[in-house]
């Protein structure tokens, strides 16, 4: 019998979510009640829909993940719903960030208060546009990846989780790695603090995880910011190893709390592609970012 305030929320497009592992998740997480969705959007409603649910694990990635966070800020339901993200999609950078492991063995006790930072733009036409991200937003040049991974996904599918995630994050390097010595040099204006810095920006990278790939990545409570400017194909070659402080152009550690205002503004008025956890969209500056709050998450060690 499934247990009615303890959810499962499936994404039927994962790539490593099917139904043997669905059961077997359901089974070990006090018989949650699956519920299978068939996109980001109708995880984000379907999460946003859960007034009586205390516990919701998620099947799928970093950008389920993401939309199952937006359902419940949407609800405004963010910091009463214990959350865990099961290690399913191509990259699972959320998972990984907290420690978890590929078995499933329960929800255990050990919690983290997880920062979700929101960001505000325009849409292509014009109108208010609102995303969120709990690990990374990506910018300029690095911001195409995603859609150049998307295409290695059918070949994902057939791997085992830890070689997917290997190949997802070799799939994000080498993307950047062939774009960027031929990428366009948009100039980016960082408002913060009242102050006004200018540069050029090949990519930007805003993120509030600790993550292996990233050593860029802020201190607990923090967010970074990285700014990269042009680079040569041998500082490339430095960025595939590692993205060095002294390779960007602009780079801060911003503690974060409810008094957090960034705002990025392009020189360009033409849309911009950015990236949220892995999720791309089309946006127009100027992008404002702000703390949403603290997502209840389980840490590694429970599953």
């Amino acid at each position: 019998m499934n247990n009615r305030d303890t959810l499962l929320i499936a994404h039927r497009g994962a790539t490593g979510v099917d139904e043997r592992h669905v059961r077997r998740a359901s089974a070990a997480l006090d018989h949650a009640l699956p519920i299978w969705v068939d996109d980001h959007l109708h995880a984000r409603d379907v999460a946003a829909a859960c007034s009586d649910v205390r516990r919701l694990a998620v099947a799928g990635g970093s950008g389920t993940f993401r939309a199952v966070v937006e359902g419940l800020i949407a609800a405004g339901r963010l910091e009463d719903v214990e959350l865990l993200p099961l290690r399913l999609g191509s990259g699972n950078v959320i998972a990984r960030r907290l420690g978890h492991g590929f078995a499933i063995r329960g929800w255990g006790d050990a919690t983290e208060a997880l920062p979700v930072i929101r960001c505000r733009a325009h849409d292509e036409m014009g109108r208010p546009w609102e995303g969120h991200a709990l690990g990374l937003v990506g910018l300029g040049t690095i911001a195409q990846a995603p859609d150049d991974v998307a295409r290695l996904r059918p070949l994902l599918r057939r791997l085992p989780t830890a070689w997917r995630e290997r190949c997802n994050a070799l799939a994000y390097a080498a993307s950047f790695a062939g774009r960027t010595p031929h990428a366009h040099h948009e100039e980016v204006t960082l408002h913060l603090e009242g102050e006004r810095i200018v540069c050029p920006m090949v990519a930007g990278l805003l993120t509030t995880g600790s993550l292996r790939e990233i050593p860029v990545a802020p201190e607990p409570g923090h967010l970074a910011l990285a700014l990269l400017g042009p680079a040569s194909r041998r500082t490339i070659a430095k960025l595939l190893a590692r993205v060095r402080p002294e390779v960007a152009t602009w780079r801060a550690d911003l503690p974060l709390s409810a008094d957090l205002a960034l705002r990025l503004a392009w020189r360009s008025q033409a849309p911009q592609r950015i990236f949220l956890d892995e999720d791309p969209h089309w946006v127009r500056g100027p992008l404002d970012v702000t703390l949403a709050g603290f997502a209840q998450v389980v840490r590694g060690g429970a599953a």
